[in-house]
């Protein structure tokens, strides 16, 4: 009976946050063709096979007097033969693969392509093609999931249901935009030599990128600038890191327990001086698993020591929390209250600035 109730608990709870989204003003709502907005936009919408060829009409396309270049902010985008979702496919864009649009036709840009087909031009749907120069944002859904302690055992309150937790991963640039970001694991200047992030989006729980957002004004009061090179990191990542590394005093043994990044509740941040434009000094280089890294190290120089103590007493002021390993870690000191997650960084909802 208790996992009965479990399962229809967290059902009705998905099903609230799917409801919720459903109206204009979350700001999160695709205009055409509709879907909901707690399905990750992996392609524009299923294709239904046309009774009938549709061929361009170029009397009905409104020309440019110049083309403009536009991008695709989907995951999958596809190129039409006319402007109707029923429209046959020719063609397929990537995200953020820049396309030359020539016009309009109804709620669909004319776009150039081969001049072999369809007479040189396709169709895509307005809401999916942005400016080139337009920032594109992550927009996660909302998940609810059973509650589980540090080491995964589920939670349940004192009349025996399941403690239900909210995961509301957020984009960190829109809350703390003047922060420079270099996500390591989506380049390959890493410890594994390769990109293991699809893409260079820093995630994080909203409430901790307020948090955030905080020592960001605090560190900026002092002519100094946060950089970020991890934030939220998928459960997938975390076992692949901990399969190399295989020391639990740097990557969190995710066969045992999850790391607090892996609920989107923990950074990896650097300072720079704003002065010089330069990291201030560090006693190790980001990501090194050794003892350099440790707060305990006794090698420090006086000025290592002070860089390091000054960024900590200012997160710790923010709500965060250290961990003696690495001098660059900071865990939300409310990140159990967030569930483990392992999404995908390519399968993301990307708009511009809602």
């Amino acid at each position: 009976m208790k996992r009965k109730l479990i399962v229809l608990l967290i059902t009705a709870l998905t099903m609230l946050s799917g409801c919720k989204d459903m109206y204009p003003d979350s700001g999160f709502i695709d205009v055409m063709p509709y879907k909901p907005a707690n399905t990750q936009e992996a392609k524009e919408t299923p294709h239904v096979e046309p009774t009938a060829t549709p061929t361009v009409d170029n009397g009905k396309i409104v020309m440019y007097d110049s083309p403009v270049e536009y991008k695709s902010r989907a995951n999958t985008l596809n190129v039409r033969a006319d402007s109707s979702t029923e429209s046959r496919i020719i063609s397929t864009i990537s995200y953020e693969q820049v396309v030359t649009v020539i016009g309009e036709k109804e709620s669909f840009y004319a776009i150039k392509i081969d001049e072999n087909e369809n007479g040189g031009v396709g169709f895509c749907h307005k809401d999916y093609l942005v400016d080139v120069n337009t920032m594109l944002y992550a927009y996660p859904e909302v998940i609810y999931a059973q509650k589980e302690e540090l080491m995964g055992h589920p939670v349940y309150d004192d009349d025996g249901m399941p403690v239900i937790v909210k995961s509301e991963l957020v984009d960190v640039r829109l809350y703390v935009p003047d922060a420079v970001y270099y996500l390591l694991f989506a380049h390959e200047d890493n410890f594994l030599h390769e990109k293991v992030y699809e893409r260079d989006i820093p995630l994080l729980q909203k409430t901790t990128a307020q948090k955030l957002r905080k020592a960001f004004d605090k560190f900026k009061a002092d002519g100094f600038t946060m950089k970020v090179y991890d934030a939220y990191r998928p459960l997938r990542v975390q076992k692949r890191l901990y399969d190399i590394v295989q020391d639990s005093r740097y990557i969190g043994n995710p066969y045992r327990y999850a790391s607090y990044h892996n609920r989107g509740a923990a950074v990896d941040i650097a300072l720079i001086d704003d002065s010089t434009g330069q990291e201030v000094h560090y006693p190790s280089p980001m990501h090194t698993f050794d003892s350099s890294s440790h707060r305990n190290n006794k090698h420090w120089t006086e000025e290592e020591k002070q860089n390091v103590d000054y960024m900590t007493n200012i997160m710790i002021d923010c709500g965060f929390k250290y961990i003696d390993n690495e001098w660059w870690h900071f865990s939300d000191v409310d990140g159990m209250n967030y569930p483990v997650t392992d999404l995908d960084f390519s399968k993301l909802t990307m708009k511009p600035a809602q």
